[in-house]
């Protein structure tokens, strides 16, 4: 389904100075537009983005990949609430095989919680790239739409630059006859005639191929009996206007948000996973807290550590062939101040020898 947007001037990122440039142009005096047939239609600039957006096959492209995200999400909501829905009642099979209660384990509890905010989140950041996308298809028609105008100014002063050197070459070479002017003043109007006419050419290129360019853009030939609204507006832009400008730019800028939309999920997990194994752990958990915080600078997280002597079983490695020479009993290391006395054993065995341990990092 499409969706049409009513036109609005929007400043996107990168075509801020566009929108200054515009602005001061807005300042020039420049002749009238050339007077058009009663019968051609007028383009505004508003409907020409609504009609860019309603033909822009990204946009299209973009609202299918929204309805797929959607429906994706509701079947994976229904089917997480039924998950847990099953998980917490009691059951039971036509076998007569019961089922109790049970709580999710870790991974099925991280899933309940963290699933819904992932799916939503893939539909904000396609719904924020759509904006982006929407404010692309206007700044394309805005660039085409200023070019469109700007060469139909230049069109209509290099056609008044034309007719008033004809006008002045026809009085010269009658100046000529009458000894009032002389054939080298007729070389230099000729001279500007050609300039002028060369310019009044490139203008008109210019605006025929932007007339192209805007009908595809909008889906709508426009070569022909349209004329075009002026779009330039007249203001003043200060210097306090940049902060918005900025501000604008970033809320708006799709690399960033996804990035920050990565940070936030990424600091989700990392909260929803130490939430649930303090939950598991207990106190224990307290072993790993400072490592956490380790991945932050200035309240921001850079990076998630990952320490395997936290995570993992406590084990020491020996050569087996020394130590079974040895005769010294191994298994009575069942803890640190335990290895220590069987170490001790294994020095006295073997004095020239050098064991190597590793201290506890944590304490």
């Amino acid at each position: 389904m499409r969706r049409k947007t009513a036109g609005k001037l929007h400043i996107r990122g990168g075509i801020a100075a566009g929108l200054a440039a515009l602005m001061l142009s807005a300042s020039l005096i420049v002749p009238a537009v050339p007077a058009r047939a009663a019968s051609d239609t007028t383009l505004t600039l508003s409907t020409a983005k609504t009609l860019a957006v309603a033909h822009s096959e990204k946009i299209e492209a973009l609202e299918l990949s929204i309805e797929s995200k959607q429906a994706a999400k509701t079947s994976a909501l229904k089917s997480l609430d039924a998950k847990q829905k099953n998980m917490s009642s009691f059951r039971w099979s036509p076998l007569l095989s019961f089922k109790l209660p049970t709580k999710p384990n870790e991974q099925e509890a991280f899933e309940f919680s963290y699933k819904p905010v992932q799916l939503q989140s893939e539909i904000d950041t396609l719904n924020h790239k759509m904006n982006d996308q929407k404010l692309a298809e206007y700044e394309k028609v805005s660039e085409l739409f200023v070019e469109i105008c700007s060469n139909q100014e230049a069109m209509a002063f290099y056609q008044d630059r034309v007719d008033a050197i004809s006008d002045g070459i026809d009085r010269l070479k009658a100046g000529v006859k009458l000894g009032t002017a002389s054939q080298g003043d007729v070389d230099r109007a000729n001279a500007e005639l050609s300039t002028a006419k060369t310019k009044l050419s490139a203008a008109t290129t210019k605006y025929e191929n932007a007339k192209k360019k805007l009908s595809n853009a909008i889906g709508l030939d426009v070569t022909s009996g349209y004329t075009f609204e002026n779009p330039f507006i007249s203001a003043e832009m200060g210097r306090d206007a940049v902060p918005y400008l900025e501000d604008y730019a970033v809320a708006r800028d799709q690399t960033l948000y996804e990035a920050i939309t990565d940070e936030n999920l990424a600091m989700l997990s990392l909260r929803t996973n130490f939430s649930l194994m303090s939950n598991y752990y207990g106190g224990k958990i307290n072993l790993i807290g400072n490592i956490i915080g380790s991945g932050k600078m200035s309240g921001h997280t850079y990076m998630i550590p990952r320490y395997f002597g936290t995570v993992l079983d406590w084990k020491f490695i020996y050569n087996k062939d020394l130590v079974d020479a040895s005769g010294v009993d191994v298994t009575k290391a069942t803890d640190i101040d335990s290895l220590g006395d069987v170490l001790a054993e294994l020095k006295e065995v073997y004095p020239n020898e050098h064991f190597l341990v590793y201290c506890d990092q944590f304490n």
